[in-house]
C-alpha cells in the first residue's frame, strides 16, 4: 500500500480545518439567544433546512419538525460545513484528486475498515474502475478536499443543563451520513425510547419536534465565526417514531496526527469510515487508524480523538474530554503550534471563551454516565469553583484523596522503570511529596507538589495513562495544565 494513502499536509490556515471543529461543543455549553415566539416549520430535508438557516429564515426559539428523519449516536464535527457554499466544490473537486492502486493493494487497503473508503456514494463510484487488476482511491488532496467538505462526526456524553434535565447530543439527519445533518440535544427520556433501535441498526428513523438554540456570536468557535457557519442546535421536545426504510448508515471520524516521515515534523490528517451497527466497526476502524495508518505507514503520534463516550486511542495528545473541558485549552493548542504548526492558534486567546472567565453563562455539565470518566464542568455561580486550576478534587468531579494517593503510588513505582537521569530522580521526588500528602489528606500540600511536576507533565501524565484510572489521570492533567 501507498504510503501516501488518505494523509494530507496541513499547512498554514488549513490546519484550522482539522483542529478547530473539535472545540465546537464548548460553545453549546454555554447560554443560547433569547426564544422568541414562532410558526412551526416542517422538513424532510436536512440540505432545505439548513438553506432556511443560512438565508436566516429560522430565528432561535423557532419550532420546527424534522419528518422522517434518521438519528445517530454521532454529531456532525462541524454542522453546517456540509452546506456551505464552499464546500460542495471541494466533495467535487475530490473526483480530479484520485489515483491509482493495484487491485491486492486496494483490497488490502478495504478489507481492513468496516465500509467503503469514502462514504458519499458517488465517490465510492468513483474509487472503482473497470481496468483489470486496478482500483482507484483518492489522493493526500483528495482526502483533505472531503474533509474541507463537511465530512466528519464525534460522539459526546450526555450534559445536564442548568434549568434541570439530562440531555445526549445527537446527529439527525435525512440521508445515511450525520456528518451531513445537525445536532440535536435528545432529553434522556426520550433518548432511552430510541437508543435500542440506533444501536440495533445504526439509527433510528424518527419525526422530530424541537426548538432551535443558537449560541451567542462571542462564544461561537473560531471556524464558525470565519466562515460565517450559524453554531446551532435543536433541544428536542418530542420524538415520534417512523418506519425503518433500510440502507446501513455511515459514519466517517477524522483525526490528525504528527509525524516526520517527510523530514520536519508536520500536521496531518485522515478519515475511517465505518458502519455504527456492526459489532467492533468502531474499534476495529480506530485501531487500523492508529496502529496500521498513523504509527505502521506513517511512524506518527495520534493528536486528536473522535469519541468522548469512549476514547478510541489511549496515546493522543488531545482527547474530547481535553479539548471540551480543559480551561486553559488555549494555551494547550498555542504550545502545539509552536512545535509543528503555522497557524496563529494564539488568537483562541483572545476569540474563544474560558469556563473560568465566564462560568456565570455556563449551561450545561458533562455527566457521568457507566464506564464514562471524566472532567465535570460547574455551573452558575458554583462554576468558577469547578474549572479553577489547581483544585484537583474538584477538577475530576472531587476525586477522592485516597484515589489520588493509589494514583501516584502507582506512578512512583513505574517511575522505577525509567532510565536514572536527574531529570527522572525530579520527577520521583515530586511524585513521593504528592503521594504522602494525599494519603495525609493534604490537598493543599498534594497540589503543591504537583506544582513542581509541570515541567515534565507529558512524561507523568503518559505514565499515568498506563497505570492509574481515567479520573486520577483527568485530575492530574488538569493540575499540570495539560
Amino acid at each position: 500500500m501507498s504510503a501516501r494513502l488518505g494523509e494530507y499536509v496541513y499547512k498554514g490556515s488549513q490546519l484550522e480545518h482539522i483542529m478547530l471543529p473539535q472545540t465546537l461543543p464548548r460553545s453549546w455549553y454555554m447560554r443560547t439567544e433569547s426564544s422568541v415566539d414562532a410558526p412551526d416549520r416542517v422538513y424532510n430535508n436536512s440540505g432545505a433546512l439548513w438553506a432556511d438557516i443560512y438565508n436566516e429564515n429560522l430565528r432561535s426559539g423557532k419550532n420546527v419538525k424534522l419528518s422522517g428523519f434518521r438519528i445517530f449516536e454521532w454529531v456532525p464535527r462541524n454542522p453546517g460545513l456540509y452546506f456551505h457554499h464552499d464546500a460542495e466544490w471541494k466533495r467535487l473537486a475530490a473526483q480530479y484528486n484520485l489515483m491509482d492502486f493495484r487491485e491486492d493493494d486496494f483490497d488490502a487497503y478495504t478489507q481492513n475498515a468496516d465500509a467503503p473508503a469514502d462514504h458519499a456514494e458517488i465517490f465510492r463510484q468513483l474509487t472503482k474502475s473497470d481496468e483489470p487488476g486496478r482500483k482507484l482511491i483518492y489522493t493526500p488532496r483528495g482526502k483533505a478536499f472531503m474533509l474541507e467538505g463537511g465530512i466528519g462526526c464525534i460522539r459526546l456524553k450526555p450534559v445536564e443543563f442548568k434549568q434541570g434535565g439530562t440531555y445526549w447530543w445527537m446527529g439527525a439527519t435525512s440521508t445515511l451520513a450525520p456528518d451531513e445533518g445537525i445536532p440535536v440535544a435528545l432529553p434522556d427520556h426520550l433518548f432511552q425510547q430510541v437508543i435500542d433501535e440506533v444501536v440495533e441498526r445504526g439509527y433510528a428513523t424518527v419525526d422530530i419536534i424541537a426548538s432551535i438554540e443558537f449560541v451567542p456570536q462571542e462564544y461561537c468557535d473560531l471556524f464558525g465565526k470565519y466562515h460565517g457557519i450559524p453554531r446551532l442546535y435543536l433541544k428536542v421536545q418530542e420524538v415520534q417514531r417512523s418506519s425503518y426504510d433500510g440502507g446501513y448508515g455511515l459514519i466517517s471520524v477524522a483525526a490528525s496526527f504528527v509525524s516526520d516521515f517527510e523530514g520536519d515534523p508536520r500536521i496531518y490528517a485522515t478519515y475511517v469510515t465505518f458502519e455504527p451497527s456492526t459489532q467492533g466497526a468502531r474499534r476495529s476502524a480506530a485501531s487500523w487508524l492508529e496502529e496500521e495508518y498513523v504509527k505502521g505507514l506513517h511512524k506518527g503520534h495520534i493528536l486528536t480523538d473522535f469519541d468522548q463516550q469512549a476514547p478510541s486511542f489511549g496515546d493522543k495528545l488531545f482527547g474530547l474530554e481535553d479539548i471540551l473541558a480543559s480551561p486553559d485549552l488555549a494555551d494547550q493548542i498555542y504550545k502545539l503550534k509552536e512545535l509543528y504548526g503555522r497557524f496563529d492558534w494564539s488568537m483562541l486567546d483572545e476569540m474563544s471563551f474560558s469556563f473560568v472567565r465566564n462560568e456565570a453563562d455556563v449551561m450545561v455539565k458533562i455527566k457521568n454516565t457507566g464506564n464514562m470518566s471524566g472532567v465535570a464542568i460547574a455551573t452558575g455561580e458554583n462554576a468558577h469553583a469547578g474549572v479553577s486550576q489547581g483544585n484537583v478534587a474538584q477538577e475530576a468531579g472531587a476525586v477522592p484523596l485516597s484515589e489520588m494517593a493509589e494514583a501516584l503510588n502507582k506512578i512512583r513505582v513505574a517511575l522505577k522503570d525509567e532510565p536514572d537521569t536527574a531529570e527522572v530522580d525530579m520527577i520521583k521526588g515530586a511524585v513521593a511529596k504528592a503521594e504522602v500528602a494525599a494519603s495525609n489528606n493534604d490537598e493543599a500540600g498534594m497540589t503543591s507538589a504537583l506544582s513542581e511536576l509541570q515541567p515534565f507533565a507529558k512524561k507523568v501524565i503518559s505514565i499515568a495513562e498506563k497505570v492509574a484510572t481515567g479520573v486520577a489521570t483527568a485530575a492530574l492533567k488538569s493540575a499540570l495544565g495539560f
